[in-house]
């Protein structure tokens, strides 16, 4: 008999599991002609143990963790204090929602959506690159795409599609 999959808060033991995950997710979904110098050092900088201890200890951040018999499936990160547009309306940002892929298709995205909700409040707002495969999973919860945001990557236009869990009037 299959374990269940436990979602519960971050803990400081779980920070090496986290950079690892985080690294690997990021890379697979963004370094598709192999890992460039700046997406390295954008990994080294962004997914290492001292920023998630960081984020653990923020009173403004909340992690959450998926995992199975001790195994990391996914995490999600929220911040409190990120609002789209300067724009309240929208809740805090979902920064991160990493799915080890082996473990996609299983419901454990929306799990860990369910429960921030349950914890932060139902309004949220997130961003996902346009060419990520995410983008179908967010529609197929019923996500409302309001707009684009656009970064500079190394010199690099990034286009994003900014999803919200608020019904427009």
């Amino acid at each position: 008999m299959k374990a269940e999959t436990i979602i519960r808060k971050a803990l400081e033991q779980d920070i090496t599991c986290l950079s690892v995950l985080s690294s690997k997710v990021w890379l697979a979904t963004y370094a598709k002609e192999g890992v460039k110098p700046e997406y390295a050092n954008f990994v080294v900088h962004n997914f290492n143990t001292e920023s998630f201890l960081q984020d653990i200890n923020s009173l403004n951040k909340t992690i959450l963790v998926a995992e199975q018999e001790g195994i990391l499936q996914g995490y999600l990160l929220a911040n409190r204090q990120s609002h789209y547009q300067d724009q309240s309306k929208f809740g805090y940002e979902i920064e991160r929602l990493y799915i080890d892929t082996q473990f996609k298709g299983q419901g454990i995205g929306k799990a860990l959506l369910q429960r921030c909700q349950n914890e932060l409040g139902p309004k949220f707002w997130l961003y996902t690159w346009v060419e990520n495969d995410a983008n179908d999973f967010y529609k197929h919860l019923g996500l409302i795409n309001i707009g684009q945001l656009t970064f500079d990557f190394h010199g690099v236009k990034i286009q994003n599609w900014v999803y919200t869990s608020v019904k427009l009037a």
